[in-house]
């Protein structure tokens, strides 16, 4: 795709950002990377959120002996075949790895702290007159997608209130988790005690069978500390294991690179977000932090829907800011704090009765202080409508003289 759409002339690998720094006197960033350095009129952060891996702070893991390391950095040069294995997590990402090692391990310890609502996955195979209505029917695409995508607004709107969802979504997972286990110690562990969707909903068609299997032991009790070849739970029981796999999860609410994006009074993003968390306009540009924007910033996380509509929601905002920018030879926009403010107050406000902040749970959702810097709270096509012009009236904006904009016009970025 990179090659046919000719992108990858512009993409520079193996170059991590190390800092960016707003220069409000030539009103440029000036970024600092491994291979070099950059100067940029506008900044575009794309770093996603659930990115930065979470190490658990657990007593001794870090004298462990055997090998450890996240799901999202796996070492595929260790061989699991019959080693003893803890998977600590038992979140989307442990759903995905853990019946693929089931069948290869020795031993698997799956350490649960909180049950999760599990589905079906429904995944079908296409078959080949789909295929042909994809490759040569204009629009059957764009239909097929607009039709998941409805429904998933449906969903939206069940979630937003948790009596509802109970009934209607819930049971569904209800249904799927007693059709499953039919162990009743074990099915007690595995229901949760939250109403749908405050955490993550999950899909599988194979977690429940895999985490049933003979080598398989669902530990349920808190993990106290890790030993140097074993790990110790709260009921004082010591499990040796060869091999312990993190499924803990991201910094999802606080955006490491935030500790790297600056402006040009010294004060880091993370800085601007300390106290109150994080917060942005449109979840997209953020106050005190000229020609910023944030792909999947705050409070653009979907708990029902594509995270792929907000991305070109906010990719169609950043590009019609870009054409407002050079129409009227503007070198700088800032979001006024008090449109910031208003924004988020809105959001959060409408967050409140919805299951993501009322479904009785703890989630990565939310932030230190109780509040929800993750979730947009309403239908995707609402938030596509806010972004589908760049209102530059909620922008404190700077003109650029004719000797530099005809400087920048014929300019690009340049190491």
């Amino acid at each position: 795709m990179a090659d046919d759409f000719g992108v990858r002339p512009y993409i520079r690998f193996r170059h991590e950002l190390v800092s960016a720094r707003w220069d409000e006197t030539v009103r440029r960033w000036h970024i600092e990377t491994s291979q070099g350095d950059y100067t940029a009129n506008v900044l575009v952060t794309g770093s996603g959120y659930l990115s930065d891996p979470v190490v658990p702070n657990i007593p001794g893991i870090a004298d462990f002996k055997g090998k450890i390391f996240h799901s999202s950095t796996w070492d595929h040069d260790y061989d699991l075949k019959g080693k003893r294995v803890a998977v600590i997590g038992t979140g989307a990402s442990a759903l995905q790895f853990v019946p693929k090692i089931q069948s290869e391990v020795g031993q698997l310890d799956l350490y649960q702290r909180t049950a999760a609502w599990v589905a079906p996955k429904n995944d079908k195979t296409n078959s080949r007159f789909r295929q042909w209505l994809f490759r040569n029917v204009p629009g059957y695409r764009g239909f097929r997608r607009g039709y998941n995508q409805k429904g998933r607004e449906l969903l939206a709107a069940i979630l937003a209130r948790p009596a509802i969802a109970e009934k209607t979504v819930q049971n569904m997972f209800v249904k799927h988790l007693n059709k499953s286990i039919k162990d009743d110690e074990l099915r007690a562990k595995l229901t949760p005690d939250f109403t749908i969707g405050c955490k993550r909903m999950l899909f599988s068609n194979t977690y429940y069978d895999a985490i049933q299997q003979p080598n398989v032991e669902l530990v349920t009790d808190g993990i106290t500390e890790v030993r140097a070849g074993s790990v110790v739970t709260a009921d004082g029981k010591e499990r040796e294991v060869d091999a312990i796999i993190l499924g803990t999860g991201f910094a999802a609410t606080e955006r490491p690179i935030a500790k790297r994006v600056w402006n040009d009074k010294g004060g880091a993003l993370a800085e601007a977000w300390a106290d109150g968390g994080m917060a942005a306009y449109k979840g997209t540009t953020v106050a005190g932090f000229p020609n910023l924007f944030m792909l999947l910033g705050p409070n653009t996380t979907l708990g029902h829907s594509s995270q792929t509509v907000m991305i070109e929601a906010q990719v169609a905002y950043v590009i019609d800011a870009l054409k407002e920018m050079d129409k009227r030879n503007l070198s700088s926009v800032s979001v006024h704090e008090d449109a910031q403010t208003g924004y988020n107050e809105m959001v959060q406000e409408r967050l409140k009765t919805t299951v993501w902040n009322a479904g009785q749970c703890a989630s990565w959702y939310l932030d230190a202080h109780g509040r929800n810097p993750s979730i947009w709270p309403g239908l995707t096509s609402q938030f596509r409508k806010q972004l589908k012009k760049f209102d530059v009236s909620a922008y404190q904006i700077t003109t650029l003289t004719n000797a530099e904009y005809a400087g920048r016009a014929g300019s690009e970025i340049r190491s």
